[in-house]
């Protein structure tokens, strides 16, 4: 009998530790929602006042728009965007953002990584509706401030809106 339940015991650990671990907190996610509506760009605060300090986009019905802000506040909701979309090639270069969202940014309360703009080096904004509420995020430019996975997806922002300039 021991040595059944030895084999039974050492079976039951083998295909423990043999199976790949799922994150299950992970979301899906819901590209069609985000699709919708999804906000990205850069600000600088410390610029000349009448400068264009913001570069945001927002990806809504399939097409990409551009602010019509020279700067960003607090309260991204103020952030409001010209009505003729850019080309489809822009389109597609930002298009890939949204499947790029780390799981992190979903599910958080956070609002602040890092500190944007702090000793000026501006920071990213994004915007988006998950599961039916809005989370607007502020990002600090310099990755090394953030985690890993929010630092690579803050570095694809950037590469981004540098190539749909």
């Amino acid at each position: 009998m021991k040595p059944l339940k030895f084999m039974l015991a050492l079976l039951l650990l083998v295909s423990f530790s043999s199976c790949e671990e799922k994150d299950a907190a992970i979301p899906e996610i819901k590209t069609n929602e985000l699709n919708n509506s999804f906000v990205f760009g850069e600000y600088f605060g410390f610029c000349p006042l009448e400068s264009d300090c913001a570069t945001v986009y927002k990806i809504q019905d399939n097409k990409l728009l551009a602010d019509n802000i020279k700067r960003v506040g607090d309260n991204s909701s103020l952030i409001t965007f010209h009505p003729e979309p850019l080309p489809a090639a822009k389109y597609e270069v930002a298009k890939k953002l949204v499947n790029k969202l780390p799981a992190e940014l979903l599910t958080s309360n956070q609002e602040v990584y890092g500190a944007p703009d702090a000793y000026d080096q501006g920071g990213l904004v994004l915007e988006f509706v998950y599961n039916g509420q809005v989370k607007r995020i502020f990002l600090e430019r310099d990755e090394k401030n953030l985690p890993a996975n929010v630092a690579a997806f803050a570095k694809e922002v950037k590469a981004v809106v540098a190539q749909i300039k």
